[in-house]
């Protein structure tokens, strides 16, 4: 089970960083930083600290459910395969 997961972890990377080179990435990219941006001009250094830690927060909520949604697909593309009798 350990060498599974650290497959699909490894997959789960390979993932994101053949995402990190699509447009949508690019995007995402440059509006963090106009928001990092806006926010470091209206807010005080303890306030925006306390909101940079709930974005991280959000971003790794957000990792998480990839790596979940990634396995998910895995698993259930395995399924397919066996109902197709493709696996035995």
């Amino acid at each position: 089970m350990k060498e599974w997961n650290q497959f699909m972890k490894s997959m789960v990377n390979h993932a994101r960083e053949q995402y990190k080179s699509k447009e949508a990435y690019e995007h995402y990219k440059h509006r963090k930083e106009e928001i990092d941006a806006i926010l470091d001009g209206c807010l005080l250094e303890e306030q925006k600290e306390i909101v940079d830690s709930f974005l991280k927060e959000l971003d790794d909520a957000a990792h998480r459910e990839l790596e979940s949604v990634y396995f998910q697909g895995m698993l259930d593309s395995i399924s397919i395969l066996r109902i197709l009798g493709a696996l035995v």
